[in-house]
């Protein structure tokens, strides 16, 4: 790798690049992995991250101007070097090069297909794509792939075994009744499933699936009983052998989890739903989605954040649908030469995607199909006390003690729910987002938050803190890292309204606009109550645009109930020379969230001397540039005695009002104290 490292430092215009990845969209344009090969031969090939504002498709080959950065120190970074990528490539412009050689043939027909399917054009198209093709760059951006996770249905789109199973059976039928005997049809339906593997981008999911079709292959062959966890065990270990990067790629991970999982466990979970009088087909289908569901619970709530409730249920109905339309996109490509027949199976296949989309948006919409949690650090428990309980229950479970125990999930699930939902303790919370700001209020069923972070990482903050829906989002001013998540909060919670300072709406960013969130502007004296937190506005005195610091919307959040009390200036980006404006205004206050990050200028004696605060709070990323919080500030919250608290230290920052005074919990090393 050192090698590859060294070669980085040329520049990108004496590099051939072939992108072994379709692209993912992204904020910065388009993503994708592509092979960095010198023009003139020499030296060695390596991997390397390109970004650029054109698509790619797998196949591309194409030289560049642009430049070469070391991918850094992030987990993204990390995950994208143990995937074999050694630096990120920023493009500028880019041309295509002279295609090789290698499945040529494969990719021109995948391309022709493509374009026939021409899946930019509709969500029908985009999605038939997705399933024939394994071409998702068009599903990843609009909100058809978050409505298939929704649902616990994205394992239909990725190609992977059930996928095989559909080509493998269409062909060999095809073969059959061309008269070819058992050994030959075996042998040509392998070819086929291996060059469908290549058509739709050799996923390491699909690998495995056709992998495991050879070894049941050879063991039919030489007559000998196949076995599937024997076929799987092996694929794995050559696999593995092969590409030893594999056991980093999460679709590896979870493939191979899932498979497993079925073999051992799915047949049990199915006849054991089968006890409660579900119909064969429905316990069949609903067993093996839940074997899988609990079997990789510890990878999906750590990487997605999200269980679906409904994914048994979705899978029952979407996953017949989904081999339909797979079975009706491959009659349609070998009919397109066709005229007539092709037209009419094309719209089949487009109404069969319709019909599909319509179902998993209706299933997307019902409420709580979905949790989003926290990273579980104990959800590996989940899996093992399931498979604990099948050994005890071995081998027959009676009906009664598979609805006792599905009637267990069921009210922890709706304890939980119903706890989070209406009985939630009075808090204020400065969630741990990085270099951005986000803080949540909340008390009973009411729950606002202030900010919304720099991008999607709000929302494993918003699951760590079993947040079901949000009444308002109150953007303090129109910089990224105070809005820049809020239509990804958007896509995942309902949001009543958008509370922004006066004069701000008509300067919001056009992403906002175009979300069609209810933006409601308020002013100075304005009481916003959350539960019974009463959150006054202290700033800004006239109408703003909201594009600048001192434009930001400050709340005083004050809660009184008995001998329980709690009071916190939320300042925003505002600095000293706002604060010591409207500072006279507010007087003493518990708690003191510092101005932008705590910045150098964001506090300072005189101003400590007005509000009296006991505790003082930043909102910073770890190792930002800007020097986040500054030594100045930090300097004289020491000085006049006020406990420091920072996100970057502490993680996420919780104050709940106590008859003792104010109870604070972090979730980082800090723990819980009493101030």
């Amino acid at each position: 790798m050192a090698t590859q490292i060294e070669e980085v430092k040329g520049t990108a215009s004496s590099y051939v690049f072939e992108v072994i990845g379709d692209s993912n969209p992204g904020e910065h344009g388009f993503s994708y992995t592509a092979v960095a090969k010198r023009k003139d031969g020499s030296g060695t090939t390596f991997r390397v991250r390109a970004t650029g504002q054109k698509s790619q498709m797998r196949g591309d080959r194409f030289c560049a101007v642009g430049s070469f950065a070391a991918l850094g120190d992030s987990d993204w970074a990390r995950s994208r070097f143990f995937k074999g990528e050694v630096a990120r490539l920023s493009l500028r412009t880019c041309y295509p090069a002279e295609q090789g050689m290698p499945n040529d043939i494969v990719q021109r027909a995948r391309r022709f297909l493509l374009n026939r399917l021409n899946p930019d054009s509709t969500e029908d198209g985009s999605l038939i794509a997705g399933v024939l093709c394994g071409y998702t760059t068009e599903l990843n951006r609009g909100s058809i792939r978050e409505d298939f996770a929704a649902c616990g249905l994205s394992h239909l789109i990725a190609v992977s075994g059930s996928h095989l199973a559909i080509v493998a059976c269409l062909v060999q039928n095809v073969l059959w009744r061309c008269g070819l005997d058992s050994r030959k049809s075996r042998v040509l339906m392998l070819g086929a499933c291996c060059l469908y593997t290549l058509f739709t981008g050799a996923a390491p999911s699909a690998i495995r699936s056709v992998c495991m079709v050879g070894c049941t292959n050879v063991s039919m062959g030489s007559g000998r009983r196949s076995h599937a966890l024997s076929s799987l065990s092996l694929t794995l270990i050559v696999m593995l052998v092969i590409w030893p990067n594999l056991v980093f790629d999460l679709g590896f991970q979870l493939s191979a989890l899932s498979v497993a999982s079925i073999l051992i466990f799915g047949r049990y979970v199915s006849y054991a739903l089968h006890v409660l009088r579900l119909p064969s087909f429905i316990a069949e289908g609903m067993g093996i989605t839940l074997t899988a569901q609990i079997a990789t619970l510890p990878l999906t709530t750590l990487v997605f954040n999200q269980i679906s409730l409904l994914a048994p249920v979705a899978n029952v109905i979407i996953a017949p649908l989904i081999s339909l339309l797979l079975v009706l996109g491959v009659v349609t490509a070998t009919v397109l030469w066709i005229p007539g027949v092709s037209a009419f199976m094309a719209l089949l296949l487009h109404l069969c995607s319709r019909v599909i989309l319509f179902f998993v948006s209706a299933l997307a919409a019902v409420p709580f199909a979905s949790l989003y949690v926290s990273p579980l650090p104990y959800a590996w428990l989940v899996p093992l006390t399931c498979a604990v309980l099948l050994y005890w229950l071995w081998p027959r479970p009676s009906g009664r003690i598979v609805l006792v125990l599905f009637s267990l999930v069921v009210a922890f699930v709706g304890i939980d729910l119903l706890y989070w939902g209406r009985f939630a303790p009075p808090q204020i919370t400065v969630l741990d987002v990085g270099q951005a700001d986000s803080i949540l209020i909340r008390d009973g069923d009411r729950c606002v938050l202030i900010d919304a972070g720099v991008d999607d990482t709000v929302l494993e903050a918003l699951a760590s803190e079993h947040v079901l829906s949000l009444d308002a989002v109150l953007v303090t001013h129109w910089d990224k890292d105070h809005y820049g998540g809020l239509c990804d909060i958007a896509k995942r919670y309902s949001v009543g309204e958008v509370i922004v300072a006066q004069g701000a709406a008509q300067q919001a960013p056009f992403e906002i606009e175009d979300s069609g969130l209810n933006l409601v502007e308020v002013e100075r004296g304005d009481t916003i109550h959350v539960g019974r937190f009463d959150c006054t506005v202290m700033w800004p005195c006239e109408t703003v645009d909201g594009d600048d610091n001192e434009d930001s919307l400050v709340l005083l959040a004050q809660y009184a109930e008995g001998s329980a009390h709690l009071s916190m200036l939320l300042t925003g980006d505002s600095e000293v020379d706002q604060e010591h404006e409207y500072a006279p205004a507010v007087g003493d206050i518990d708690i003191l969230k510092l101005g932008h990050h705590g910045s150098a200028k964001s506090v300072d004696m005189s101003l400590l001397e007005v509000l009296d605060p006991e505790v003082a709070i930043a909102s910073a990323g770890a190792r930002n540039s800007y020097g986040h919080p500054a030594d100045e500030c930090v300097a004289a919250l020491q000085s006049y005695g006020a406990r420091f608290y920072c996100t970057i230290d502490d993680g996420s920052v919780s104050f709940f009002p106590d008859a003792r005074g104010i109870r604070v919990h972090c979730s980082g090393s800090r723990g819980a104290a009493v101030e």
